[in-house]
This record gives C-alpha cells, sequence and structure tokens, in this order.
C-alpha cells in the first residue's frame, strides 16, 4: 500500500503547487492592477464631479442654457434722393423731397441683423421743392397745411429684416403715417442691400391717396389745372450705423 501512497501524494503536491502558480498573481500583476483601479476610481470621481456640476446647473429666469445674443445698435438716416410725383389735368409733375431725417435701432440676433425698432422719420413739407415753381410749392405747403403741421411723420416699433446670402435685404414695416394732422396705418415693404461696413442701402416707393388724410388736391388757375389725388412717394436712402 506504501508502494502506491507516496507516488499518489508526490503528484498530488506537484498538482496544487502548479495550481497556485498559475492563480497567484506577482508582484508586478498585482501594482498594475492596483495601478489600473486608482485610474478607474479616478475617472469615475472626474466624471461624478462633471455630472454634479451638469446637474446643479440652472439658467436664470427666462434665460435658457443655449440662449440667443442680442444685441442693438443705433442708426441714423442719410438721404440719397426721394422724389414726390402725381398727375394732374395738364400734365405730370415732380417734386423733390430735400431734407430728410430718420433715427431708429438695429436689433442684432448672433450678430446677424434681424429687425428694425423704434424708428421714426420726418420729411419736411416746406423741403419739397417742385420743378415747376415756386406755384406749385405754395399749393403743396397749402395742401399740407405746413404752417401747423410742419412735417410728415412714418414711425413704426418693430420691422422685420431679411438679409440672404448675397447681402440682398428685405424689410417688411407696419407704421403710422402721418400727414396734414391725419395718421392712419401705413404698410411699407423696403428692399436693398446690406453694405460691407453694415449700413443699409434701401429703395422705398408707396403709393398714397391724399383723400384719405384728408387732404384736398391742389387746384390751380381757378380750376383749371386739377392734381390727382394719387402721389407717389419714391426714396433712395442709406441706414448708417451710428
Amino acid at each position: 500500500m506504501t508502494k502506491f501512497f507516496l507516488p499518489a501524494l508526490v503528484s498530488s503536491i506537484l498538482i496544487a503547487i502548479a495550481f497556485l502558480q498559475f492563480n497567484v498573481p506577482t508582484k508586478a500583476e498585482t501594482s498594475n492592477k492596483n495601478q489600473v483601479d486608482a485610474l478607474s476610481l479616478a475617472g469615475f470621481n472626474d466624471f461624478n464631479k462633471h455630472f454634479e456640476f451638469a446637474s446643479s446647473y440652472k439658467p436664470k429666469a427666462g434665460q435658457s442654457k443655449k440662449s440667443s445674443v442680442l444685441t442693438a445698435t443705433g442708426f441714423s438716416l442719410e438721404l440719397v434722393n426721394a422724389t414726390v410725383k402725381g398727375t394732374s389735368t395738364l400734365h405730370d409733375w415732380e417734386s423733390e423731397i430735400t431734407v430728410m431725417e430718420g433715427k431708429g435701432s438695429f436689433q442684432s440676433k448672433n450678430g446677424v441683423l434681424a429687425s428694425i425698432k423704434n424708428a421714426e422719420i420726418k420729411v419736411l413739407v416746406r423741403g419739397i421743392k417742385s420743378e415747376k415753381g415756386r406755384k406749385m410749392d405754395n399749393k403743396t405747403y397749402e395742401t399740407f397745411q405746413s404752417d401747423k403741421y410742419p412735417f410728415i411723420t412714418y414711425s413704426f416699433d418693430n420691422a422685420k429684416v431679411v438679409i440672404n446670402d448675397a447681402r440682398a435685404v428685405s424689410i417688411e414695416a407696419d407704421g403710422i403715417l402721418s400727414m396734414a394732422g391725419t395718421s392712419k396705418s401705413t404698410s411699407l415693404l423696403a428692399k436693398g442691400k446690406e453694405l460691407p461696413n453694415g449700413d443699409l442701402q434701401l429703395t422705398v416707393s408707396k403709393t398714397i391717396k391724399m383723400t384719405d388724410f384728408n387732404m384736398k388736391p391742389p387746384v390751380m388757375f381757378l380750376g383749371t389745372i386739377k392734381v390727382g389725388d394719387e402721389i407717389t412717394v419714391n426714396f433712395d436712402l442709406v441706414l448708417s450705423k451710428d
């Protein structure tokens, strides 16, 4: 029996030694494992800190996490050319607008012009000069009651601005036009282009009836010449940043 027991005992000892060598990590392996565990724990802690920061962030009232940046820039109006055209029983006529001013605010969203706000445009009635001379001018001033109402005004609170990739500009405004003491809601459409410096070069044309503003079309030479009710106002102007 001893003959068979000793080989079996030796065999068991060899198997146990082999098993321990296979499963017990070396010092180098233990060190590497500890480093990996430490790095994993540090990374997890960093993630937790980041997550806690992101979770604790709360935007102010009325502010979103991805809020748009809005800016306002004042502008003034530079008159390039402006005319008033009409008809009469004798011939067509044209007068030049020589004095005009305007102001307002450009509203930009993320650096792109989006709207115009709080705008007011004023035309000096006595700055309207006819190619037909003083008699026509005096009739114009009388019709507009320039002594009592020296200005024609147009104002609006907000107008949408659209600018395409070619810098073409389109502006739609709904405002109040006041002439000779009467004010009426009037829409305008302006088209033009954005200049390299951000100014706007625009063209506006609007046909209106004098009788809509309680104005009587001028009559001259004892009624032999009557001015037509409709007049067309044309503007070429630049809105320049202040």
